[in-house]
């Protein structure tokens, strides 16, 4: 096993990207996605039923992206419960903690608490990757809901 890692809400991409890890010889939890039929607890990605317990397991925390709309809570469409940032603070663990578009005001709040935070959409090459992958989906949107093509 490489790696024990802690997939953290998000949407599907965040669903794939367990399965990924996983597939890649990982050990992988997951929290905040219990409401997608594409997670499955079957002994390559575990879910788990506490926040303390995934952060406990895991040694890099991959967290959304965006991190959160509001400053409150993780993005986390598929949780059945909303999940605070306060109790993701509260763990105290020094671990690597990755994620996207995380408020500077979060971000140096995290910083505290994890030995190193990556916001994924400050990097130019992954930045300039997701802007790509977005005006592609827009595209494709448009022309299927245009009939003048």
């Amino acid at each position: 096993m490489k790696y024990r890692y802690l997939v953290l809400g998000g949407d599907l991409r965040n669903v794939r990207l367990a399965e990924m890890l996983a597939d890649d010889g990982n050990k992988v939890y997951s929290f905040g996605q219990d409401r997608s039929d594409k997670v499955l607890d079957d002994g390559r990605i575990e879910k788990c039923t506490s926040l303390k317990t995934a952060i406990d397991k895991a040694q890099i925390i991959i967290g959304p992206v965006p991190f959160s709309s509001n400053e409150e809570f993780i993005n986390a469409p598929f949780a059945h419960d909303k999940i605070m940032i306060e109790d993701l603070m509260k763990s105290n663990n020094r671990k690597i903690f990755i994620s996207g578009s995380i408020k500077d005001g979060l971000k140096k709040q995290l910083d505290e608490r994890y030995l190193e935070v990556i916001d994924i959409m400050k990097r130019d090459d992954l930045a300039i990757l997701n802007t790509i992958a977005t005006a592609e989906g827009t595209i494709e949107v448009a022309i299927k809901n245009t009939d003048k093509i």
